[in-house]
């Protein structure tokens, strides 16, 4: 059968403004779901044709592009996203059908001073039955400010793509979320989180991911895109290649030519680990990049409902059964449509049907109820049904549970059954009752007074309850005229848990023998307390008092010598419950600690253990059966831990697995294994709702534990350039460095703190010690090298700027022949000093990399670089350029670097020496002293505070004064203030010039 389940989870709208109908830029949200046999397949065409020069501009009036999907697939739903350059066109043309963006799904951004806009509409209709489509209608801007004769200037935008979402039997049974919103990006990284889904981890799985950028450059040769998820960079050649991912190719339909489009699909070989680290992370250096949708296909365990139905009062006609209806949610996906349908039997009467956040409705024999809330997975939901038996003979009544979605279909069926025995309430002679009774008064089948006792009762308490004379459900004396005294055997019975646990209850303090076993019960000598009850004369009832120190379903029964018999059954319950925290390696409790002082309980993500016992009332010892109970309503199906500060907390907190009973000396317990993701402490209650059926919720006391502690470090480096050819960037291994930064020149770092099961989400503030940064030649290597340095103030800083220093850097006033550091890879890792709790006292511990993850630190290659003055002929009564090229030691030659930008460098100096000639200071001044009033700045600035040139592509111009025409001679200058690109001795001549003469020879 081809399940599916179709839905939007959040509203399109980027805020007010969007929603108002006013465009908008938005971050990438998740806008539908798709769950069932799916997958997803996708097509896209460009407008554009030419990529360089000025015919990059030539857009054609339409585009076709086809998709081909599986024989017999159904099309679920189908977006089509358009975009462009300059103001928003919200109405396109698809097959020739007029398609138009609804104000909360049209979007707007502008980057580098640039317009841009996308927009999205359900095409479904369109596309069911069609292969190919034609796409046309599209209105964008073409005017000098997207349009260039240099391809990376070129700035124009116009396509379209489709996505299309179809169903097919031979699919697996996945989910597929598409997110979708409108951002723009250059030179940053941004992180999408993709954690709606719970992916299975059979054998064989895997997933499929795509995203939908728009280019708002057109050459397709930028380096330093790439696109990862789940912490794998996503490849395909030709399409996405590395490092390269936006390139105006996409793999969607195999379009190598797809100008400003890249709709691209891959394949997951790896699925996540686990749905906290299911991120997306675009990055982009150069390209101008607008995201504008992802989508990702993961194969899914659906909600996996369970009903289990159990009923508790007697089967005699006119007496009411309670039905308690419990639903798990066994699988691995909420469920937010949980709904019971139960169709009473004739031999029924409905009288009421409620429960905790369920709506209840009855319709003829049928009785619904919805669940107003997500069913979460491993979580229960209870619903009592009460109905009265209207008929004699045997009731089999059933219910049966459904949702959007159910993985397993088996268990969601559940029915009770029991037999009237041809009799009705009070027909047995004897009963036991809440309260006395009087004479000839009827017996309510439940409620208060002269009502039928059904519990329930706390372990621990003395309850007084009355056994009671019935004739045909009303009550009787047991005789009129004098004190009589009834002999009989009373036993107790354990239903669940079906073994007795060495306790022994009480009636009217006499000791009854332990509980039997469900089913064995002979109410003999053996099992049973033999006893006299003695009834005043004109009286029905005789108070009793009760009283278990245990905890399950128990049944009170009572034989008369004549065989006849009373029998109540009830739930004995907790009065409180109590958890314990330890660690789970070793046993040690929980310190308790919240701040960095006290000493560290466990890693992120490590495993404690915590311990839940029950108690009774005024009773010191745990209750011995709290644990073995059965069924879906037993402590181990219902029992949670609860974390505060609502479901952001309770999401950290991991359960890893179910919980298990261990029987101790003293009494029974239940022991769970939980982590929590995050560093600080978690304050958490153990929470136990509906015990054995039970309306009621036992909450422990809140404690506080902790503290959790990062299990490891990761960094990123950020800014530099990228790496040219002959730097010798390492390409290899798991670490390839792709970006360089000047010996001294600051770079950033990014320091990410991770658990055992992700990145940790919130450590910041007062949870940060302070965070040493070192370098290491090699990735994982043991020894720090000496170079760096961090100059910030606050060593919890996650983000810094540091630089490195080479152990040679570059001098123009050293020996020209020192051999400067060759290109240096250096491996940025962070540390941490901390304390453990241990048996013995606090432990010191260093927390660092993970030396086993892959991208572990972060790289940046450190260069010897220098500001090259290039030797000029200066020209007297004009000013002298003198060129500046930016540089980098190769560690044989110095090679210009394009890519070096500083647009405001800052204050600096410049040296003149070295004069000869005129430009002397005089005759007879020391030799290379010069005339500052011949060798000057043009702007006029004293040489020891100017503003230094600013440096564009690598290179930049110093402009000296105007010297007279009789002025010669040389004088070498050096440029001070760019405190990483120390400068060269550059020489300028006046008064020396070569003047070539071109000879013309015209030739009639």
């Amino acid at each position: 059968m081809n399940t599916l389940l179709n839905f939007t989870r959040i509203a399109l709208c980027a805020g007010a403004f969007a929603c108002a109908g006013q465009a908008a830029a938005a971050s990438l949200a998740l806008a539908k779901s798709f769950e069932g046999n799916v997958n997803f397949a996708g097509t896209q065409a460009s407008l554009q044709s030419k990529t360089n020069g000025a015919k990059a501009c030539d857009l054609a009036s339409s585009a076709s592009a086809g998709i081909s999907l599986p024989s017999e697939a159904n099309v679920v739903s189908a977006t089509l996203y358009w975009a462009g350059s300059g103001s928003i066109d919200p109405q396109v043309l698809l097959n020739g059908a007029v398609v138009t963006a609804p104000a909360e799904r049209r979007y707007s951004s502008t980057i580098d001073g640039l317009s841009y806009f996308a927009a999205a509409e359900d095409v479904t209709e369109l596309v069911r039955g069609k292969a190919s489509f034609t796409f046309g209608g599209l209105s964008v801007s073409t005017g000098a400010a997207y349009c260039s004769n240099k391809p990376k200037d070129n700035a124009v935008l116009a396509g379209f793509s489709l996505v299309v979402v179809y169903s097919h039997r031979l699919e697996k049974y996945r989910t597929v979320n598409l997110y979708e919103g409108f951002q723009a990006l250059r030179n940053t990284s941004v992180t999408v989180p993709m954690r709606d889904y719970k992916p299975r981890t059979t054998t064989g799985d895997s997933g499929r991911f795509g995203y939908i950028v728009w280019e708002g450059d057109k050459t397709g040769q930028q380096k330093g895109d790439w696109v990862s998820f789940a912490g794998q960079v996503l490849q395909y050649s030709p399409f996405a290649q590395k490092d390269n991912a936006f390139n105006s190719k996409s793999s969607a339909n195999s379009d190598e030519n797809s100008p400003g489009i890249d709709f691209d699909i891959f394949d997951l070989a790896r699925l996540p680990a686990s749905a906290s680290e299911a991120n997306a992370v675009f990055t982009t250096e150069s390209d101008r990049v607008l995201l504008s949708s992802a989508i990702v296909a993961l194969p899914s365990m659906p909600a996996d409902l369970s009903i289990q139905k159990t009923a508790s009062g007697d089967y005699k006609l006119g007496s009411e059964i309670k039905y308690t209806l419990a639903v798990s949610n066994l699988g691995t996906r909420a469920d937010s449509q949980v709904k019971v349908v139960d169709v009473l039997p004739d031999t029924l009467s409905y009288v009421s049907a409620a429960g905790a956040d369920w709506t209840c409705s009855v319709s003829g024999k049928a009785v619904s109820c919805s669940y107003n809330k997500a069913l979460e997975p491993g979580a229960s939901a209870s619903v009592v049904l009460t109905a009265k038996i209207a008929a004699e003979g045997k009731i089999s009544n059933t219910a049966e549970v459904s949702g959007t979605a159910d993985g397993v279909p088996g268990n969601n069926r559940s029915t009770a059954a029991g037999d009237t025995g041809g009799g009705a309430v009070g027909k047995d002679p004897w009963v036991f009752t809440v309260g006395e009774c009087a004479p000839d008064t009827a017996i309510k089948p439940s409620g208060e007074g002269c009502a039928l006792f059904t519990g329930p009762l706390t372990a621990g308490e003395s309850r007084a309850i009355f056994l009671t004379r019935s004739v045909d459900g009303v009550a009787k004396a047991v005789s009129t005229s004098a004190s009589t005294s009834v002999l009989g055997h009373f036993a107790l019975e354990c239903n669940n848990p079906a073994t007795t646990a060495g306790v022994k209850p009480r009636i009217s303090n006499l000791s009854l023998p332990e509980c039997v076993q469900n089913g064995t019960l002979t109410l003999d000598g053996s099992n049973a307390l033999y006893a006299s009850v003695t009834f005043e004369a004109n009286k029905a009832s005789r108070q009793i008092t009760f009283q278990y120190n245990d905890v399950g379903l128990v049944s009170l029964r009572m034989v008369e010598n004549g065989g006849k018999a009373a029998k109540a059954a009830f739930v004995v319950r907790p009065d409180s419950i109590k958890a314990a925290y330890t660690r789970a390696s070793d046993g040690l409790a929980n310190p308790g600690s919240s701040t960095l002082a006290g000493a560290g309980f466990a890693e992120a993500g490590e495993g404690f253990r915590v311990t839940v016992t029950a108690y009774g009332i005024g009773l010191a010892d745990p209750l011995k059966s709290f644990g073995r109970e059965t069924g879906e309503t037993a402590p181990a199906a219902i029992l949670a831990v609860n974390a505060a500060g609502g479901e952001t907390e309770q999401k950290l907190l991991q359960q890893q697995g179910a919980w298990s009973h261990v029987a101790t000396a003293n009494g029974g317990t239940l022991v769970g294994s939980f982590s929590w993701n995050e560093a600080g402490a978690a304050s958490l209650a153990p929470r136990l709702e509906g015990y054995l059926g039970i309306d009621r919720t036992l909450l422990g006391s809140r404690e506080l534990v902790g503290r959790f502690y990062p299990a490891y470090f990761r960094t990123n480096t950020e800014l530099g350039f990228e790496c040219a050819k002959r730097m010798g960037c390492p390409q290899t291994g798991t670490n390839p460095v792709t970006r360089a930064s000047f010996s001294s020149q600051d770079f950033g770092v990014l320091v990410r703190a991770f658990g055992r099961n992700g990145e940790l989400q919130r450590f910041s503030g007062d949870l940060v010690p302070d965070i040493k940064l070192g370098a290491a030649g090699a990735p994982g290597a043991d020894t720090l090298l000496t170079g760096l340095r961090d100059p910030g103030q606050d060593k919890r800083l996650l983000e810094r700027e540091v630089s490195y220093q080479l152990a040679v850097p570059y001098d123009a006033t050293q020996d020209r022949g020192a051999k400067w550091t060759a290109p240096t890879a250096v491996y940025l890792r962070a540390s941490v000093e901390d304390q453990r709790a241990m048996p013995g006292g606090p432990a010191r511990i260093v927390i660092t990399s993970d030396r086993d993850a892959d991208s572990i630190e972060g790289g940046m290659m450190i260069l010897n670089g220098r500001l090259l003055v290039v030797n000029t002929l200066g020209t007297p009564l004009m000013k002298t350029p003198v060129p500046l090229r930016a540089q980098y030691w190769t560690g044989q030659v110095w090679e210009h670097n394009g890519v070096v930008d500083e647009a405001d460098p800052g204050k600096g100096a410049v040296q003149f020496s070295g004069c000869t000639r005129s430009l002397r200071l005089s005759a007879t001044a020391p030799g290379g002293d010069c005339n500052r009033s011949i060798v000057t700045l043009a702007s006029g600035a004293s040489p020891d505070s100017v503003d230094l040139p600013a440096i564009a592509d690598g290179k930049g111009v110093l402009v000296l004064g105007a010297v007279p025409n009789t002025a010669s001679g040389n004088v070498d200058i050096l440029v001070k203030g760019y405190e990483w690109l120390p400068s060269t001795f550059g020489r300028v001549t006046f008064g020396q010039f070569k003047s070539p003469v071109i000879y013309v020879r015209e030739m009639y």
